[in-house]
């Protein structure tokens, strides 16, 4: 799926699912995400990789949707990782301290 300034796509792997984002993640694509991601699910202690190394831009909107489908997530026994994270956005997530809550530990 693709929006204005933003490609969400789902795979597949040996390891479970890995959701790639790409481009920008702000007000004008958030919706996006959300409806790309609304019916999502994993199993118990299942974990939904999030692969954002091509996303340049990521404001509170995107930081929402986010943490949405991770309290979604984790309220079906699974989780949200995200792993490789731009140096911009790996701030953004510093900053608000989701970085302890969503970054995958093996990307630092």
């Amino acid at each position: 799926m693709t929006g204005s300034m933003l490609s969400v796509e789902m795979e597949d792997t040996a390891k479970g699912r890995l959701l790639r984002l790409a481009g920008v993640i702000d007000v004008h694509t958030s919706d996006v995400l959300a409806a790309a991601t609304a019916d999502i699910d994993v199993g118990a202690d299942e974990v939904l990789l999030v692969d954002i190394a091509k996303v340049e831009f990521l404001d509170s909107s995107g930081l929402r949707v986010l943490v949405s489908l991770n309290q979604r997530l984790h309220a079906a026994g699974g989780s949200l990782r995200l792993r490789d994270p731009q140096p911009p956005v790996a701030r953004v997530l510093e900053i608000t301290g989701l970085n302890e809550l969503l970054l995958d530990e093996s990307s630092s």
